[in-house]
């Protein structure tokens, strides 16, 4: 159980830096829309 819990946790950690760099990039990105756009 110990395997499972742990995979489980990692695959929880995984997740949440995947949809924190999406939103990074996406916020990022739209940063750089914006200023192209108003520039």
């Amino acid at each position: 159980m110990n395997s499972e819990q742990s995979s489980s946790e990692e695959s929880q950690k995984g997740w949440a830096l995947y949809y924190g760099t999406m939103l990074f990039l996406s916020t990022w990105e739209g940063g750089e829309i914006t200023a192209l756009t108003e520039g």
